[in-house]
């Protein structure tokens, strides 16, 4: 009897537990999934139908500009509405860029955004205004990726062309301090300081399979971090785009059909974050950020899925659904939210947990 009063009162209870869980919100139903590992789908899009080549929070997390080619867009992350629309080549803004915008980056303080763009021009500019204090004309040569020392006093710029440089400009005077050559062959143009101020990191070497830490103050090569792994078909690892964990003792790289963990100390790949893909579709990792806790890693593959990762184990904790190529990944200041940058607009996600 007792047995029989115990089964039903675990019925019961399991009926009352599913009963509740199916007057969850679906948005609540997301997210738990999330955490699990399973599949979610983006909560909105911004910048809908533009491809996104760089992406810059505001210091408060409540904007982000986006680059997208030929123009940069200030949104709203609380509303999804555009607020500023800087276009190049404009009778409105005769001083703007003249080509394409590549990159974008903010500066420490965050009274200043720099934007490189074709031809190797490179702006200084008020992200509350638009309006351009200084520009720094670097010659031919596409700026691909921008980056601010952690004093504001220098902003690396890298240049993609016959030979991949790195030169170094004065942002009140617009002037180059130094240039670093990081490739005899044609380079991503990827660059970004370390969090705790002692490399300088960009993509190079022979094969793009290289990242590349220069010292920060000197500009003298440390060391190479080499993905070795070969794809499929027997070629190197191309890096593509990486990013340092707030300690600055790991990095995570892209790659074939795998984003990467590289300890900065052993120059070892402690983890590999596999990306599968239908049969003969790509599925190069283009681009990879670490949490703001430094928690969680994200990758970006041309497949059209974001993964979220655990950054500790390299346990897959969540896949972010899309429907084309993506090229660019960040999460917002808060960790909350990961921006996933695709053909067709800039996806938000809900970072599962959180």
């Amino acid at each position: 009897m007792k047995k029989q009063i115990m089964k039903r009162t675990v019925f019961y209870l399991s009926l009352v537990v599913a009963l509740a869980c199916s007057t969850v919100p679906a948005w609540a139903q997301i997210k738990a999934a999330a955490e699990t590992g399973q599949e979610i789908q983006p909560r909105a899009v911004i910048s809908p139908g533009i491809r996104t080549f760089g992406i810059a929070f505001s210091h408060d997390g409540k904007t982000v500009w986006l680059s997208n080619g030929n123009a940069a867009e200030l949104w709203d992350l609380e509303t999804g509405e555009m607020q500023m629309n800087l276009k190049y080549d404009s009778s409105e803004r005769p001083d703007f860029h003249i080509g394409s915008i590549y990159s974008l980056a903010m500066s420490p303080d965050g009274k200043t955004m720099a934007s490189g763009a074709q031809g190797g021009e490179l702006k200084f500019w008020d992200p509350e205004t638009g309006k351009v204090k200084t520009t720094a004309d670097l010659r031919s040569g596409e700026i691909r990726s921008v980056a601010w020392s952690l004093d504001g006093s220098v902003v690396a710029a890298a240049q993609d062309y016959t030979e991949a440089l790195v030169k170094l400009v004065d942002p009140a005077s617009g002037n180059v301090k130094a240039t670093l050559e990081v490739s005899k062959y044609r380079g991503k143009g990827v660059i970004t300081y370390s969090p705790d101020g002692r490399f300088l990191a960009t993509s190079g070497g022979g094969a793009m399979n290289k990242v590349m830490l220069f010292d920060a103050k000197t500009g003298i090569l440390r060391k190479a971090l080499e993905i070795s792994h070969e794809d499929e078909r027997g070629y190197p690892q191309d890096v593509g785009r990486f990013a340092f964990s707030p300690d600055s003792n790991t990095v995570a790289t892209g790659g074939a059909h795998s984003g990467y963990l590289l300890n900065v100390a052993t120059g070892r790949v402690r983890a590999a974050l596999p990306h599968e893909a239908p049969k003969n579709k790509k599925n190069q990792v283009m681009a990879v950020a670490f949490s703001p806790d430094g928690k969680l890693v994200a990758t970006a593959c041309v497949d059209g899925t974001a993964k979220l990762w655990d950054a500790a184990t390299g346990k897959l904790k969540a896949t972010l659904l899309g429907e084309d190529a993506l090229h660019i990944v960040a999460f917002s200041p808060d960790g909350r939210t990961v921006l996933v940058g695709f053909e067709n607009g800039t996806k938000l996600y809900e970072v599962p947990g959180k």
